[in-house]
């Protein structure tokens, strides 16, 4: 397993006597009202929670809570999934938005939803793939020392959101290069690389945004939205 100390946070997690809470909005009421009674908050984002930043109705209300607690001495760190860098431009303007107003932000691979208010209520999902459906509350002593832990080990092995975005301009760069019909070296010439380490980038674009072909990937980057990207 990728994420070891997970399997163990979730035994623990999953006992009878530990409340559980059914669905998106229960478990977001839940989180914010928790959120309003503590002063630091700690938090794992899945790649897929940035769908949510798509609906401007449910950015603005997260942007405005995260600024109204931000200003009242609230402390968020945060750790998002490399993926959601790689979707629509609202969901990375609703990143940098939260940054701009105080909280400490990341980029690493993220097992599950997860929340740790004050290092003593833990809130997690029941299920990594399926995070929005319930999840556990619980201040128990062992929870929430596997929980930091994992948060932990994220933020350790987390890049900066400066570093992913200089990382993607120059995707962006390669991807519009490709859609223009520009050739390896004149990319590889502009970007000051070579076309070996051109190639790589360009593979590793492929594999990301599901694309067989260079013609793929031109196509995959403009449904997503990259190509418009600021």
């Amino acid at each position: 397993m990728r994420f070891p100390l997970m399997a163990a946070l979730q035994a623990l997690a999953a006992r009878p006597e530990v409340p559980t809470v059914h669905g998106a909005d229960a478990i977001q009421d839940r989180l914010t009202s928790s959120s309003r009674r503590a002063r630091e908050e700690l938090a794992l984002y899945p790649a897929d929670y940035g769908q949510g930043f798509l609906d401007p109705s449910f950015a603005a209300t997260m942007l405005e809570e995260s600024r109204w607690l931000l200003s009242h001495g609230f402390v968020l760190r945060e750790v998002y999934a490399h993926r959601l860098w790689s979707q629509p431009a609202p969901v990375r303007q609703h990143l940098l938005a939260e940054s701009a107003a105080g909280a400490e932000q990341r980029l690493a691979p993220v097992p599950t939803r997860l929340s740790v208010l004050d290092r003593r209520l833990v809130i997690v999902a029941t299920d990594p793939e399926n995070w929005a459906d319930s999840a556990v509350l619980s201040e128990d002593p062992g929870v929430v020392a596997l929980a930091m832990r994992l948060f932990e080990d994220a933020w350790r092995t987390s890049r900066s959101m400066q570093e992913k975005e200089d990382a993607q301009e120059r995707r962006l760069l390669v991807l519009r290069a490709l859609a223009a019909g520009d050739s390896d070296t004149a990319i590889a010439r502009r970007l000051d690389i070579s076309v070996r380490t051109l190639a790589r980038v360009i593979a590793a674009l492929q594999e990301e945004l599901g694309a067989s072909t260079r013609f793929q990937l031109a196509i995959r980057a403009q449904q997503t939205g990259l190509l418009d990207a600021a």
